[in-house]
């Protein structure tokens, strides 16, 4: 699974434009990339009991993980299982998961050169403002894995009864597993996620700029960014006679640039001046692998952040 993403927000007065206003002039751009987890926990929580129930029922038909488009920015998942006849059995089982997420995002307010502001005598107030703010917010969660899941039932044909039972008696393992490959003399199971994250984000007052701000005013230049980013990679092989590989890598690139300037050239008369640049990133990259061989059993687990 492969994923880009580039988009640009941009809030800008061209170069050279002349702007008066008596009160609050502001210049915005704000870039968000929602919470999907959020959003359906509150959905839950205000949703009704026949709409839950619905869900639920949904859910219980499919042998997959029906919440992963409404949890995870990023899902993959492999599984693979073998024939564990006597007369044909599988040598060797793969399952192998690989995700990488590209999200270059620009973020960008900003009064371009030789603009003029409030420079009209006759709109002069005491309360004349000016804001230039920028805001890039972020919270992401990915998931990578060889795990399976399976609420629907198996019934072969001429045996339902017996392979109810069967379904039951074998639980929590017949529904869940960590071991994605299964069902082999020899197992591998590798999952890979590489998610790299650049957040550009800036407000700007450029050169040779004028702005009159109200005694009672401000001119206020800030650039926010945070970024909240959870990633779990888990993988998992299980080999009934042989050897047994497990594998999980994750490397994580978050890139961040926050910037709140005030050109050298630029000219401000009047009331208070703030310029402030707030970059908050949290990164959580949470790794896990499990083996289970007769002979041999490997687990490697590996995580980079940068």
């Amino acid at each position: 699974s492969a994923t880009v993403i580039v988009d640009s927000n941009k809030a800008i007065i061209d170069n050279g434009a002349v702007l008066n206003a008596k009160r609050d002039l502001n210049i915005d751009a704000a870039t968000t990339y929602p919470s999907l987890a959020r959003a359906t926990l509150l959905q839950i929580q205000q949703a009704g009991i026949g709409d839950i129930a619905g869900v639920i029922w949904s859910s219980s038909q499919s042998t997959s993980f029906v919440f992963a488009s409404n949890f995870f920015n990023g899902f993959v998942r492999s599984t693979a299982a073998g024939n564990q006849s006597s007369e044909d059995p599988t040598k060797i089982g793969i399952a192998g998961s690989m995700g990488f997420v590209y999200l270059d995002s620009t973020t960008l307010a900003r009064i371009g050169d030789n603009v003029r502001i409030n420079q009209d005598a006759a709109y002069h107030t005491v309360s004349q403002s000016v804001q230039v703010s920028s805001t890039a917010t972020a919270s992401l969660v990915h998931m990578a894995g060889n795990f399976a899941f399976n609420y629907q039932r198996g019934l072969e044909s001429g045996k339902k009864l017996e392979s109810v039972k069967k379904y039951f008696k074998n639980l929590p393992g017949s529904a869940f597993t960590p071991f994605g490959s299964s069902g082999s003399k020899s197992g591998v199971g590798g999952s890979v996620y590489v998610p790299i994250l650049i957040f550009d984000n800036s407000a700007e007052i450029g050169d040779g700029v004028r702005i009159r701000i109200g005694k009672d005013g401000k001119l206020t230049v800030v650039a926010d960014t945070q970024v909240d980013n959870f990633c779990f990679v888990q993988a998992g092989s299980q080999a009934d006679e042989g050897f047994a590989v497990a594998g999980a890598i994750s490397y994580i690139g978050i890139f961040n640039t926050t910037i709140a300037r005030i050109a050298p050239t630029a000219k401000i008369v009047g009331g208070s001046v703030s310029v402030k640049a707030n970059d908050i990133t949290n990164n959580y990259n949470l790794l896990g692998s499990l083996a289970f061989g007769t002979n041999v059993g490997v687990g490697v687990s590996i995580g980079v952040n940068t």
